[in-house]
């Protein structure tokens, strides 16, 4: 059945001035948060609710924001801040 995944997270950069540049610029941001929503929309839950399964959803997430934003911009990691599947 349908599942219902609520994520607050933080992501890790080691370029202050990149990483200032995605958080005030509103067209990197929306482009950003599209692609990691477009990425947790194809999830499916059982996987998630693990270890594991988590490692690899962070991984995910930092792969393509380079992408996303058009630069070289690295994350070096992601926080997971609030994570409920229900």
């Amino acid at each position: 059945g349908k599942r219902f995944l609520r994520v607050n997270m933080k992501l890790l950069t080691w370029d202050e001035e990149q990483a200032a540049q995605m958080k005030e610029d509103a067209v990197i941001n929306a482009k950003v948060r599209s692609s990691i929503l477009e990425l947790l929309s194809l999830q499916y839950a059982a996987p998630l609710v693990t270890p594991e399964g988590k490692e690899e959803l962070k991984k995910a997430i930092a792969e393509p924001v380079a992408e996303t934003v058009g630069e070289e911009l690295k994350v070096t990691d992601v926080l997971f801040v609030e994570f409920v599947v229900q």
